[in-house]
């Protein structure tokens, strides 16, 4: 995040403007032979974005404040590829947010940060992963 964050990247150009977020094209999948979750997405928004974080909202953790992030870059078309390569064999919440080139980190376009991220659950049965 740091990389492109305004302070860094020496331009502070509408650093205030939160931008319009919708997340379309959504798809999680398990692949058993690598024990990996790839989770796809594409962001349509009027400003451009570089990085998706993917937090492992587990039920199942040793704390409240213990959660994996994952993150992937975004393409110039808004498609994001994220590879969740430690899954724990429960169930839980991804939470989605998104980093833009102005410093803003939403998934909503309403609120920042994790607090704005967009909630996808997902169930662990029978050895395997189910997503909504």
């Amino acid at each position: 995040m740091l990389w492109k964050h305004p302070i860094f990247s020496g331009t502070a150009k509408d650093r205030r403007v939160m931008p319009a977020v919708q997340l379309e094209q959504y798809q999680a999948r398990y692949d058993r032979r690598t024990r990996q979750i790839e989770i796809r997405g594409r962001l349509v928004s009027d400003r451009k974005a570089h990085s998706a974080i993917v937090v492992d909202d587990m039920d199942t953790k040793p704390g409240e404040y213990w959660v994996r992030a994952y993150v992937g870059r975004v393409a110039p078309t808004g498609d994001f590829r994220v590879v969740i390569d430690e899954p724990v064999p429960c169930g839980g919440t991804y939470r989605i947010a998104l980093c833009f080139d102005n410093g803003m980190v939403t998934g909503d376009g309403r609120k920042l940060g994790l607090l704005g991220a967009i909630e996808k659950p997902y169930r662990y049965v029978r050895q395997t992963y189910r997503f909504e």
